[in-house]
């Protein structure tokens, strides 16, 4: 039997160890594990130390400490970053087992057509992006576990499946790259809708050490050759865009703007040529009363590049300034190219139905429909239609529809109540009111006592009841009703279609004077704020 070099010692007398006392022995042994310890701190801090850096980064995959030092240079500081780039644990292993070929490109191949076996046994579906999602954007590391699982039907983001991809490429030895989808060839609606996240794609040298890459899909498994126009991204841009999806959460699904503030700005420092990340910031500008930046950082988006989603943003600014021909100008451009393109047909219906044009609404409403079933404005859209028809209770039945799949949004419950109200179903209407009031902050619950009382009347906030509750003078859709945050001066609005930031329904651009020259006129003054709401 082996024994220890203290046990041989004593069972060769004890001469030896009598010489050196066991505190001793203990002392030298904690000593030497002490060094160990030391020096495994030291490497683990040297390897997440961040490095000088200098300039703008290549467009290749970086060191940890590179990531760290481009990141401390603009003034990002957050430990979960450099995960997004960590290939241990599953991701390691997907890619081992996966990412089979002698080349580059063969690798990429193989590994892209696993994950594409991986969708085909519904680990993951499409959805629509325009659907907030809990939890926020995942790293890789917790997306290849999700992959394993036959019929989880997990939501993915394009950004997670593309980085995963990438991350798992580089464990071989793959200088893979994110990249930016912009537009497929002969694609009828833009591969992000929504304008606010961005599709993503794994972005591989066609030659080493080249600048030409070959762009594949991993989320939806197009060609390469179908992409018709991309943009690589480097490492810190790619943080960008996880920063950026994470503030859309932050406002969106838990309703924390300041969060989303500094997520938006953080995402748009990492990458300022991103139109995605200067929409999302000048959203939650607009909603943080910053109007005038936030108009700033709505025409930088569409300088940057002025697509469907972005044509979408300038309608919805022009109707908030009334600016009818203005609005269906750029919803025309945005169909032009894009007819499948669902949120410009959702926008479009809300015209039609302010206009009380029902069959026009209809076949907008039908169209966004055929393009996207799972559009969250969808169910107020045809709420509103139903009305206007005068059936109030398959209305009613649609309000039930939006609030089981966006309780999260107070608009929407706000809008459903209104439609229970028409319906004659008061207690549930009473009971979403007081659902409403307890979703704001307290600092803004009198104005939205005030908003609810004048659209649903003054009974609402009561006790549940059998009695019917008096409609308020003059009242109208709560898309003529001023919202959150405070009011003052005109105010024009829009109502449920699909918000700039949320996506969902009951999302809402205003523009807000507080003097003369704002409103009808068109003239903004210079203290207006563009508001939206969440």
């Amino acid at each position: 039997m082996r024994v220890s070099s203290l046990e041989e010692m004593k069972g060769a007398g004890g001469t030896q160890a009598s010489k050196r006392p066991p505190q001793r022995t203990l002392f030298v042994g904690g000593l030497v594990l002490a060094a160990v310890a030391f020096a495994g701190a030291y490497a683990l801090w040297f390897r997440n130390a961040p490095e000088a850096v200098n300039g703008e980064p290549e467009k290749r995959p970086l060191r940890s400490g590179e990531v760290l030092g481009f990141l401390a240079k603009e003034g990002v500081s957050d430990a979960t970053l450099p995960t997004f780039f960590d290939a241990s644990g599953a991701t390691s292993d997907f890619a081992s087992d996966h990412a089979k070929g002698d080349s580059s490109a063969s690798k990429t191949k193989s590994l892209v057509a696993a994950i594409r076996a991986r969708a085909s046994k519904q680990a993951f579906v499409p959805w629509s992006p325009s659907t907030p999602r809990e939890p926020a954007v995942r790293a890789p590391s917790a997306v290849f576990p999700l992959l394993a699982k036959d019929g989880g039907r997990a939501h993915l983001f394009p950004l997670e499946v593309a980085l995963a991809a990438v991350v798992a490429l580089r464990a071989e030895d793959v200088p893979a790259m994110l990249a930016e989808v912009i537009r497929f060839e002969a694609e009828t609606a833009p591969p992000d809708p929504s304008g606010k996240f961005g599709y993503y794609g794994v972005a591989v040298p066609t030659k080493p050490g080249g600048d030409e890459y070959d762009i594949f899909d991993p989320y939806a498994g197009r060609e390469p050759k179908s992409v018709a126009e991309s943009r690589v991204l480097t490492d810190i841009q790619a943080l960008g865009a996880v920063l950026n999806h994470r503030a859309v959460h932050a406002y969106a699904v838990e309703g924390k703007t300041s969060e989303a503030l500094a997520l938006s700005e953080k995402a748009v420092a990492l990458d300022p040529l991103s139109p995605n990340a200067r929409g999302v910031h000048a959203s939650v500008l607009s909603f943080s009363g910053g109007g005038p930046e936030a108009l700033r950082e709505f025409e930088a988006a569409s300088s940057i590049r002025l697509d469907p989603p972005r044509q979408l943003f300038l309608a919805q600014i022009a109707l908030a300034r009334q600016d009818l021909d203005g609005a269906n100008k750029h919803i025309a451009e945005a169909l032009r190219d894009h007819p499948d393109f669902g949120e410009a047909h959702a926008l479009l219906a809300q015209i039609r139905l302010a206009g009380r044009d029902s069959s026009g609404a209809k076949s907008e409403i039908e169209a966004a429909e055929a393009a996207d079933s799972d559009l969250p404005s969808l169910p107020l859209l045809w709420a509103d239609y139903h009305m206007l028809q005068g059936d109030m209770e398959l209305a009613a039945k649609f309000a039930d529809k939006a609030l089981a799949t966006a309780r999260h949004n107070w608009q929407v419950r706000l809008k459903a109540a209104w439609v229970l109200r028409a319906a004659g179903r008061y207690d549930e209407m009473r009971v979403e009111a007081k659902r409403v009031l307890d979703a704001v902050p307290a600092a803004q619950r009198d104005v939205m006592k005030q908003t609810i009382e004048q659209l649903l009347g003054p009974t609402a906030l009561e006790d549940s009841g059998p009695s019917e509750v008096a409609a308020p003078s003059g009242a109208e859709s709560p898309e003529g009703v001023a919202a959150l945050p405070e009011a003052n001066g005109e105010e024009f609005k829009l109502g449920q279609g699909s918000s700039l930031l949320g996506g969902d329904t009951g999302g809402g651009l205003r523009l807000q004077g507080g003097g003369s020259g704002s409103g009808a006129t068109g003239g903004l003054g210079d203290d207006f704020q563009l508001k939206l709401e969440p």
